[in-house]
């Protein structure tokens, strides 16, 4: 419900579910549709653990928001009112995406990768836009 109404009155600037492909593939799609890069730090005080498993763990319930940085007191007391856990993990721009120490990869190169994935896999030579 509280993603729901953050939505609703445009509180985000992004949504994503962390499910399949778990915490890195999440921020890896809303980098490609924010087209911004996006660095998340991952040290002994993060509520990231920078590991494989633990960015690409996946689990339900979980979500990532995009906030301006105006907005995140304000969305923070609304998910501790409901009950929801939420912490700050990184900073969006620049051209990297960069997760703790385990990922760094240049958006335009991720987005080429996306681009290719489906006529390299089909062998035809239609490319997506």
């Amino acid at each position: 419900e509280l993603s729901r109404a953050l939505v609703t009155e445009v509180l985000v600037q992004a949504v994503h579910d962390v499910s399949e492909g778990g915490l890195a593939l999440a921020l890896a799609e809303m980098v490609l549709a924010g087209e911004a890069g996006l660095e998340v730090d991952a040290g002994p005080d993060s509520p990231v653990v920078d590991t494989v498993g633990g960015w690409f763990g996946e689990s339900a319930g979980r979500m990532v928001v995009g906030l301006t940085p105006e907005a995140v007191d304000g969305v923070r007391e609304r998910a501790n009112d409901a009950g929801i856990a939420m912490v700050s993990m990184g900073l969006a721009g620049g051209s990297t995406l960069r997760l703790g120490t385990t990922v760094t990869v240049d958006v335009d190169a991720l987005r080429e990768v996306r681009r290719r994935r489906l006529p390299d896999a089909l062998g035809s030579g239609n490319v997506q836009t």
